[in-house]
């Protein structure tokens, strides 16, 4: 089973049946896509669209403009 995680990229339908759970956790931990095959030919692609690294999902999507708390010098009317 642990040559399996390299060998990730084709499985049979038959075998992917046996065990589905097992399966998609070795797609989900190898981020790899899988083809599932049906009587010899490509059936199904499943990939993994887990973020593997969640804690640096925002990085770099903040710019730094300049102060935000002071207040600015700008004349504005509100609308009654």
């Amino acid at each position: 089973m642990k040559q399996l995680r390299w060998l990730m990229n084709t499985v049979t339908l038959s075998k992917f049946y046996e065990k589905p759970q097992f399966y998609l956790d070795e797609i989900v931990k190898s981020n790899k896509e899988t083809i599932l095959i049906k009587n010899g030919k490509p059936y199904l692609k499943i990939l993994s669209v887990i973020d593997t690294n969640p804690k640096n999902l925002l990085k770099d999507s903040i710019i730094f403009e300049g102060d935000i708390i002071s207040p600015i010098e700008v004349d504005w009317e509100a609308n009654s």
